[in-house]
């Protein structure tokens, strides 16, 4: 994905994780949590570590990690 948004963009200057979960927190089932935590958390960061990587490599880039 983010060798893609190179090509696409020609550099990766920002990246903003922006994730939800529509739920009510007395409504969060075990799946539920387990989704969350594998989007929210591992995803997030995994695509941070691997945006970072570029950023860092040209000495430039902002990260953004928003949730909810």
């Amino acid at each position: 994905m983010v060798s893609e948004a190179e090509k696409a963009f020609g550099r990766l200057d920002i990246l903003v994780n922006n994730d939800a979960f529509r739920k009510p927190a007395l409504d969060v089932t075990w799946d539920d949590w387990n989704l969350i935590l594998d989007t929210n958390l591992r995803g997030s960061f995994f695509v941070a570590q691997a945006v970072a990587r570029r950023m860092i490599a040209r000495g430039y880039g902002r990260i953004i990690n928003m949730g909810s």
